[in-house]
């Protein structure tokens, strides 16, 4: 999950990770920008970049 600005965690698949390398691996702190969708089960993260 990704803590939003709005202070909400966002759900995040490792296929929506936006990196060069295979490393899709996010850590607590890290900063990344996102695309939020709504869906069924509650809102996701999509085009996640790494800062």
């Amino acid at each position: 999950f990704i803590a939003g600005n709005n202070g909400k965690d966002v759900y995040v698949h490792s296929m929506q990770i936006k990196e060069k390398t295979l490393n899709k691996d996010l850590h607590e702190g890290e900063e990344v920008l996102f695309d939020i969708v709504e869906k069924e089960k509650g809102p996701i993260a999509i085009n996640v970049q790494k800062l």
